[in-house]
């Protein structure tokens, strides 16, 4: 079943992140969709996985959510969900694609609506002499207890998905969730315009650039 992203809890969503406090809630916080810190099989139940033979859906490159379809040339954002990883059991990088001119309002909404109700979002740095990307990070006090604890119970470490432009070598203790914003042209040059964003890379470190 096809999962879609419901826009219009933009302004409750917003609230809640505002008004939200500085204590760590028990792993497994409440998100309205699962993000990093979710377990793979919160994102199968949540949004439904696809892999298979080809190049873009395979054993070690799945792909989550319905199908996507934008300008950009790389011939992966086939799906909502690409590149998805996971260490410990739990989702710590993915790439999420959407439709053209997908303003940043949207997007911010949307990477809100995957992290626990404690969130804080950073400002919007835009990176790179032609305006390459932009970089926020989230900071999330729930997402690192989620880890750690992840991390106490042994569970063996594991990774789908192969196609990340910023990788997550190792978890941020403090629970920075680290997001970077694009569109990839024909010329294959990654380009920035708050009102067309067809890339996010999310991964669970603070991040700097493109």
């Amino acid at each position: 079943m096809r999962h879609h992203w419901l826009v219009g809890t933009a302004l409750s969503v917003l609230t809640l992140i505002a008004g939200g406090t500085d204590g760590a809630p028990a792993s497994g916080a409440s998100r309205v969709h699962p993000g990093i810190g979710s377990t793979l099989k919160q994102w199968e139940q949540e949004v439904g996985i696809a892999e298979g033979p080809g190049q873009l859906c395979t054993d070690i490159d799945a792909c989550f959510g319905p199908a996507v379809q934008n300008s950009e040339p790389d011939g992966r954002n086939g799906y909502e969900f690409t590149g998805v990883e996971a260490v410990d059991g739990l989702v710590n990088a993915y790439l999420e694609h959407f439709a053209d001119h997908t303003t940043l309002a949207v997007v911010e909404t949307r990477i809100l609506q995957t992290l626990p109700p404690d969130t804080k979002m950073g400002p919007v740095h835009v990176v790179g002499p032609n305006h390459t990307c932009a970089v926020i990070d989230f900071h999330s006090p729930a997402v690192a207890n989620e880890f750690k604890q992840s991390a106490k119970g042994g569970k063996p470490h594991g990774s789908i998905g192969k196609d990340i432009r910023v990788r997550a070598d190792t978890t941020d203790p403090s629970g920075t969730v680290g997001v970077v914003l694009y569109r990839e042209l024909s010329s294959l040059r990654l380009t920035y315009s708050s009102s067309d964003i067809q890339t996010a890379v999310v991964v669970d470190v603070s991040t700097s650039g493109c």
